[in-house]
């Protein structure tokens, strides 16, 4: 029999045991599939962990949450076609929600697609994935660490899968000074309570989600001052602030250029007195298990050329990545490109063999990178992304019973529209604003001002969330 391998559990392994469990579902042919995760439970980045460093196994702590975490997208961009907000929740609910009732709509989808949690070897890590020219197989070496006795063990495998995400091992970048500067220094991923920086000022590097949303995070337990520090550019080479309407207490600066002590001086020649400096700096694909022949490098982009269509090794074709690029699309292209895998694996689909979308354009991987190529706006990333999504969708089948796929993508490319907008109106509180399923049509609901991210700072539960919207 087929063996298949995927290595991790969060979204992305999860819409992976999806895909073949469909099938099982189905009464077709199905390979063996095996799952490593090397957490105790399903969810990946989902699952909060207040350790940061090493985890309880001495690896680097893979998650990168922190607490009171919501969502600074949509959660209608995010949806799957299968399986709506409106249907796990049993009602409409506000379109931001916090981390909690995100990793419960991933949980529920897991329960929905009947995911076989006997796949799964949870506590288990892999040490190394080599494969044979000879026996055209992969052994795969792996650590259970759910016994006091650490067991290894090594399987062979025709398909590997990867699906480890790449947000958890980040870029740390020199800065000049840093060795001279007196405060704490730290990375994103190793923040965890903005309540700690109370009556502080905190410098954050960087200009993307990451800092944005800690800025904003940070400004709304108390922090007394918050400097975004960051290098964006014009087209004439000079610096630029990102455009965002900040609350007094936030600000923006050229990148920070020099420290001494507790002072630090921008590239605009001002000087600040600052506690602490968090590095949004992103974080790199990191696949230290893999032998060096099958190894992917990349950068974190909006597609991935390295891969046939993105997603496919081009050292070994029986090798997969899922959602191994720069994201808008989330969930749902996350599905869409499993079951894409899985059809590649059940020799249904090749990657050498263009997808058509729902007009019957073909979309051959060269045609995705020309779009890549010639991106230079968001809505160019988003759209890029869509068409991906809307070909994977078409060519697999999936969530097609529920909606065409090209109005779906196109109502998740109006609704980042919309969300772009409210975010440049007033980067504060575009997450009191409501969106409509493109699922289900059904207008979310705002959530009432006492309930709202900038008023609410300690109440984020599941409960809380399905009740935001309503007065108590």
């Amino acid at each position: 029999m087929v063996r298949v391998a995927i290595i991790g559990a969060g979204p992305s392994g999860i819409t992976a045991i999806a895909a073949f469990q469909e099938l099982v579902s189905k009464g077709l042919e199905c390979p063996e599939v095996v799952v490593y995760e090397r957490q105790g439970e399903i969810g990946g980045l989902w699952n909060y962990n207040w350790r940061t460093g090493t985890d309880v196994d001495g690896f680097g702590c893979h998650a990168s949450m922190y607490k009171h975490l919501w969502s600074n997208g949509p959660k209608e961009c995010l949806e799957f076609p299968d399986y709506s907000f409106e249907q796990h929740y049993g009602e409409a609910t506000c379109s931001y929600p916090p981390r909690l009732a995100l990793r419960d709509y991933i949980m529920g989808y897991a329960k929905h697609s009947q995911v076989n949690h006997d796949w799964i070897r949870f506590n288990t890590y892999v040490k190394n994935v080599v494969f044979d020219e000879e026996s055209k197989k992969f052994t795969i070496t792996a650590v259970d660490n759910s016994e006091q006795e650490q067991q290894e063990s090594s399987d062979e495998f025709d398909h590997v899968i990867v699906s480890t995400g790449h947000f958890s091992v980040p870029v740390m970048p020199e800065f000049a000074g840093l060795h001279d500067y007196a405060g704490l220094v730290m990375h994103s991923h190793d923040f965890r309570a903005a309540e700690s920086y109370k009556d502080q000022t905190v410098v954050v590097v960087g200009k993307s989600y990451s800092a944005e949303d800690l800025a904003s995070q940070l400004y709304k337990y108390g922090a007394k001052k918050v400097i975004i520090t960051h290098r964006n550019k014009d087209d004439s080479g000079n610096w630029q602030p990102t455009g965002f309407h900040w609350s007094e207490g936030i600000e923006e600066r050229a990148l920070m250029a020099s420290m001494d002590g507790h002072n630090i001086t921008f590239g605009d020649g001002s000087t600040e007195k600052v506690d602490a400096v968090i590095l949004c700096t992103g974080y790199k694909h990191w696949f230290p298990f893999l032998d060096k022949a099958i190894k992917l490098t990349c950068k974190n982009t909006m597609w991935l050329p390295e891969l046939n269509m993105s997603i496919q090794s081009k050292q070994n074709p029986n090798l997969y990545f899922l959602s191994m690029q720069d994201q808008f699309y989330t969930y749902n292209m996350f599905a869409a490109m499993a079951y894409y895998a899985r059809d590649l694996i059940m020799g249904k689909l090749t990657t050498d063999q263009p997808m058509t979308d729902v007009d019957g354009k073909p979309w051959a991987d060269k045609d995705f990178i020309t779009l890549y190529n010639n991106m230079k706006t968001d809505a160019d990333n988003y759209g890029l992304q869509g068409k991906y999504t809307e070909c994977l969708m078409k060519a697999t089948g999936y969530g097609t019973q529920a909606i065409c796929p090209k109005k779906f993508v196109e109502g998740i490319n109006k609704t980042f529209d919309d969300w772009e907008e409210l975010k440049h109106h007033n980067i504060m509180d575009y997450r009191d604003h409501a969106h409509a399923s493109i699922i289900t049509g059904t207008m979310s609901p705002k959530p009432t001002k006492t309930n709202n991210w900038l008023n609410n700072k300690w109440e984020d539960d599941i409960q809380f969330y399905k009740n935001m919207h309503k007065h108590q």
